[in-house]
Formats: C-alpha cells, structure tokens, sequence
C-alpha cells in the first residue's frame, strides 16, 4: 500500500518559483510544507555545472536590465554580481554597440566593417523598437515577424544608400530577426503576437548584467532557509486529486509516480508551461475548468538551447570578443521547411567568446526553434563538424582546429521542460 504522508503545503516543482514560495512560506512562519522536484537537482532552467576550473551556466545566464528588476536587485544585495557589468557578444548588441570587438561577416566570406554594422543596427533597433509604440495606437498587424517586414520595406524604400551599405542594412536585418527568436523561444516572429510584445516590460540599464560566478549562486541564499527535509528530489508528480468534491473543505491528494502520496490542504504548482502543455489534461482531478486548458495549450513554450565548443588554441584572437554569421536570404524559411535536417546549422548566426568569464579558449552559441529540438537528435561529433563547416564557410578558413570538447544543452527532450 502506498505511503501517505500529511503536510499543509505542497510545493511542486523546485525551480527559482518553488524555492521562492518555499521561502516566502518560511520566513511567514508556515513550514510545514514539502518541495517535490521531478529532477535530481534544483533549480529548474538555472542550471550550473562545472567546467574546468570554473563553470558554466546551462540556463539561466544574465540578469537582463537593472532598473526595477527584483532579481538585480537582489543578487547586488547578495554581491553576486560583476563590480561591472560585462557586454556580451550575443544579446543587448545596439545597446552595448560602443563596446563591440566582434568580428562580422556575410556567408560568402567578406569581412563587413563594424561601423557599417553599427549603423545598419541602429535602423533596425529603432525599426523592433517602434513596436513598443503601438500598444497606444490602433493597428491592424498581428505578430511582430508581419510588423518589421512591413516596416523594414517602408525603412529601406526611404533610404539614400549606396548598394554595398543596402546590402549590409539587410544582413542585420536578417540576422537581428533571428537573434529575436534565441530572445524569445520562438520558431518564427510570425508566431510572436504582437499584442503580447509590446507588453512586455524591459528593464532600464545594462541590458545583460553577470554573475561573479555563474547565476546558479543566487540560489545558494534561497535554499539555505529551507531545511534539507523539506526537499524531495526525484519526485515527479503525476496527480493533484481532491479527496471528494468539496473545493472549500476537502483534503488534496498529491500521487508521485514512486506510488508515494501527500495529502495536503493547500497545493502551489510551479511547473514550467512547456511541461503544464504536456501534462495538464491528465494531472488534475477533477480537470482544470476549459477556459484554463485552452490557455495553456495556445499559450508558446518555444526551446532555447546552448551549445559550448572548446578548443586547444585561439584562433579567432585574444581580443575578438565574438564572430557574428549574416544569415542567409533563405534563412528564415529553409528553418521552417520540411528539410530541417539540412538546414539547422543555419540557426546558428554567431559565437560569443568566453574569455571574460575565465574560459578563454570556449566559444558559446545559442540556437531556437525546430533547430533546437533537431539538433538534440545528433550525436557530438555531427553536430561538432556541422558548425565547423558553418565557421570554415564564413571566415574561409579550411585550417580551422576541431574543438576539443563540446557541451550543449537538450531542454525540448527534458520531459520536466519541454
């Protein structure tokens, strides 16, 4: 017969939500109270490993801006944060573009100056930005892919450019479209509701602010107020039951798939969307009313995944801080297509190098979509010699070494993700 075990509060999932309930409740005075974690870890997408003499961040990377945002503010409290705010090759690039020491270049090899780029940035940064504008105007679009293109057209019809700076303004064109999809997990901005864009809230100042270590500390104060007892790892739950059908007065039952129970008066789920998607049909009992189904099936749970290369020598220089790859004109559509297995690489539109994070001979980079999730599928070695393809294509270097190691992640196969 299954153990049962009484408790007043049942926490699932022991992601930065859980933790922070469980401390909440803590802190109020209520602790009897249990965390159930799928994962042999905590920490949900903030995920820390070792890595050589230091370590890296499987998730969770940045703290994106610092006005107003409670996790900012927190980890400076803590002194968790660099004394100064590192730029980072792949994210904030219009923001930070003072700063740039990147190297840019389009896929038949051509080198593209950094002052041509800054300034073709600067007219599609302003182009993304006029979306915020219209949530206090009435228009007629729908997601932000149909916006830009719209604008962007409207943009380049007006311009007195030269053929050679057109060219390069549509790279960036090109190529910040598809760093807006590493930003928002998605496979298309044709899928990104415009509506819902333009409410979100960006932080003010330094757009990605890092860790003197790696993010996974800031959890280290979070759990050191919650006993050890109260945590349970490996612990999937596969029912939330009421006992009967009194919502008010009637104990929840809590089932784990190890056939283990909780009986409990109150239940926080803190589960990411991509696995509430896959399971809230059958998770709750009785089910959720339709109206909340319906939400969390149209609501996207797009995939993000990382991919860190490590080599015995630098070969693209000390003081090159990225390698930025102008997509192809057909990226954007070979990515959709049905020919996904030919054409992931092509997500892949730049490197970050690591060497301010004291891992000076790694490169990182990140990829979204249905490259994301096909990529997942291939062994190590396949996908080591498809980016080395893409690099030797871009900076026409058939001398390029072979990475010593490889490290990437696999969240759409992470089925406590998806």
């Amino acid at each position: 017969m299954a153990t049962v075990t009484s408790v007043d509060v049942v926490i699932v999932g022991a992601g930065m939500s859980g933790l922070a309930a469980a401390e909440t409740l803590i802190k109020g005075g209520i602790t009897d109270i249990v965390i159930l974690e799928a994962q042999g870890r905590l920490g949900g997408r903030i995920h820390s490993v070792p890595y050589n003499d230091g370590s890296i961040d499987l998730g969770a990377q940045w703290v994106h801006g610092q006005h107003g945002n409670p996790i900012y503010h927190m980890a400076k409290e803590l002194g968790l944060l660099q004394q100064r705010p590192l730029y980072s090759s792949l994210h904030g690039m219009v923001q930070s573009s003072t700063e740039w020491l990147d190297e840019f270049y389009m896929p038949d090899g051509e080198r593209v100056p950094r002052e041509l780029v800054l300034k073709a940035s600067k007219i599609v940064d302003a182009i993304l930005g006029e979306c915020w504008e219209l949530s206090s105007i009435k228009h007629s679009y729908k997601s932000v892919g149909e916006f830009s293109r719209d604008r962007f057209a409207t943009h380049v019809k007006g311009m007195k450019v030269d053929e050679k700076e057109a060219k390069v303004i549509e790279s960036v064109y090109r190529w910040i479209r598809m760093l807006e999809l590493v930003e928002n997990a998605c496979h298309s901005l044709d899928h990104l509701d415009i509506n819902g864009y333009n409410q979100y809230t960006i932080c003010g100042g330094q757009p990605n602010v890092d860790f003197t270590n790696t993010f996974g500390s800031i959890l280290q104060p979070i759990v050191a107020v919650i006993p050890t007892s109260k945590i349970k790892l490996n612990k999937p739950v596969n029912k939330i039951k009421l006992k009967s059908g009194d919502y008010v007065a009637a104990p929840i039952i809590v089932q784990c798939a190890d056939g283990s129970q909780f009986e409990t008066k109150h239940v926080i789920v803190t589960i990411s969307l991509g696995c509430l998607k896959a399971n809230a049909a059958s998770m709750f009992d009785p089910a959720l009313p339709p109206y909340k189904l319906r939400t969390i099936e149209r609501m996207g749970f797009g995939t993000v995944n990382k991919i860190y290369l490590e080599f015995t020598d630098i070969f693209w220089g000390e003081e090159v801080e990225g390698i930025q790859l102008f997509p192809e004109e057909t990226c954007e559509a070979d990515l959709l297509g049905k020919d996904i297995a030919a054409n992931w690489q092509k997500a892949i539109v730049g490197f970050a190098t690591l060497q301010k994070y004291g891992h000076p001979k790694a490169l990182q980079t990140f990829l979204s979509g249905h490259a994301a999730e096909y990529m997942e599928t291939l062994d190590d070695d396949t996908v080591i010699d498809m980016l080395m393809q893409r690099l030797k294509q871009y900076l026409r270097r058939s001398d390029l070494p072979r990475p010593c190691r490889i490290v990437r992640t696999a969240w759409h196969g992470n089925p406590y993700v998806r």
